[in-house]
This record gives C-alpha cells, sequence and structure tokens, in this order.
C-alpha cells in the first residue's frame, strides 16, 4: 500500500514540477510583455510626441534653410529649388501647428487637473 502511495507521490511531485517550470516561462514571458508595453506607453506619452514634433518642425526648417543656402550658392536650379523648399517648408509648417495645437490641448488638460 505504502508502495503504491509512493510511486502516486512521486507522479505528483513531477506533475507540481513540470507546472512550475511552466509557470516560470509564463510568467518570464509576461514580464518581456510588460517591459516592452511601458517602453511603449513611454514613446507614446502626450508630451514625447509633442518634443518629437517641435524637433521634426525644427528640422525640416533647418533643412530648407540648407535647400535656400544651395540655391543661392547655385548649387541648385529655380525649379527644383521651388519644389523642395516649398515641399519642406509646408512639412516644417503642418508639423508646427500640430506641435502647438498638441501643447495648447496639454495645456488645457493640465489646468482641467488631468
Amino acid at each position: 500500500d505504502n508502495l503504491a502511495k509512493e510511486t502516486e507521490l512521486k507522479r505528483l511531485k513531477e506533475e507540481i514540477t513540470s507546472k512550475v517550470t511552466a509557470v516560470s516561462v509564463l510568467k518570464s514571458h509576461c514580464d518581456n510583455l510588460i517591459h516592452q508595453y511601458n517602453k511603449l506607453s513611454e514613446v507614446f506619452v502626450p508630451d514625447n510626441i509633442r518634443v518629437c514634433l517641435k524637433q521634426a518642425a525644427d528640422d525640416s526648417y533647418e533643412k530648407s534653410e540648407k535647400i535656400a543656402e544651395d540655391f543661392l550658392n547655385k548649387k541648385i536650379d529655380v525649379e527644383r529649388f521651388l519644389t523642395s523648399y516649398i515641399e519642406c517648408r509646408k512639412l516644417g509648417q503642418a508639423r508646427r501647428t500640430k506641435e502647438e495645437k498638441l501643447a495648447h490641448q496639454l495645456n488645457e488638460l493640465k489646468r482641467a487637473g488631468y
């Protein structure tokens, strides 16, 4: 009778060990997913988006100034200057407008206590 119980006990012990291992693997996977989520949530924080928009707008304006400089130094022709300069300025202005709008919305939320 004890021998039968010992065999059953051994089987149950192995089953528990197997389940503990499976839980450990799942916990590790869950921890990795939480880490990924936290990294992504930092990227999409509204203040970070605003900063990125501002940087992108600044970059567009710098690029347009470089295009204007190249035109003045006769490195590019009028047609290429007009198309690339106007496109660059439009992009920069669109980004600047979005950044300002987001900043305004964030300020309103802060004032409202969010």
